[in-house]
């Protein structure tokens, strides 16, 4: 699943969507992120406030005392489906520990059975530019390095044409969700797949070319979608 995604070009424009603390001068962003890298979310204080926070994406449970480094799991997705009963994430999950995850697109390997290797990276936009708020959340461990905030992205069964190209999806929230998510709605449908036409994809070039080379369709069905 997805272990890498397109950094925000902005944190303010989320900040219209619910009470946060801001500015965000201090917070340094990147063009995307990758597992065991830190990256800014959104979640609530001891305050009760949203506040950006920098944490590894990539869960690393509570219960976790040895370096980061050695942690071996992979946790940097909790599906939606086990969330509130696996080892690693029902803890996070049982305390409310939401948090919003700011990204301009998100990554996934397709798997299309006639390109030679099985696999094309590729990566999903919303259709129109808008700014995502993936659903995901954290956890905290007292590390043999000291004290580490880390999350995971939530996900759960896509919609029709997603299902074409790859078996899940990341909980993409809707910009009137992010607060009620936060706030622990049990109201917020994290289920509803992203609808068909919300979302677009963007082949890099190395996926492009070996596309281009197969004669590819890339929404025809495929076996190993």
């Amino acid at each position: 699943m997805c272990g890498r995604y397109g950094g925000p070009k902005s944190l303010e424009v989320y900040a219209g969507f619910q009470p946060m603390k801001a500015p965000f001068d201090g917070v340094t962003l990147q063009l995307e992120y990758s597992i065991g890298q830190m990256a800014p979310v959104f979640a609530r204080d001891r305050d009760g406030q949203v506040a950006v926070q920098l944490m590894r994406f990539g869960l690393i449970p509570h219960s976790w005392k040895s370096a980061a480094k050695e942690w071996r799991y992979s946790t940097q997705n909790a599906r939606l489906e086990t969330v509130a009963t696996n080892g690693s994430f029902a803890r996070s999950w049982a305390r409310g520990r939401r948090c919003i995850v700011p990204a301009q697109w998100v990554a996934e390997r397709l798997g299309v059975v006639d390109i030679p290797g099985g696999k094309l990276q590729a990566d999903f936009h919303d259709s129109q530019g808008r700014p995502l708020g993936l659903a995901g959340l954290w956890d905290c461990a007292d590390t043999s390095e000291g004290h580490l905030l880390s999350f995971a992205l939530i996900t759960r069964e896509p919609g029709p044409r997603m299902a074409k190209v790859h078996p899940r999806e990341v909980c993409i929230l809707k910009p009137e969700q992010w607060a009620p998510y936060l706030a622990g709605d049990q109201t917020v449908d994290l289920a509803a797949p992203w609808p068909d036409d919300a979302w677009t994809v963007y082949l890099p070039n190395a996926s492009r070319k070996r596309i281009e080379q197969a004669s590819q369709d890339l929404f025809a069905p495929q076996s190993a979608a």
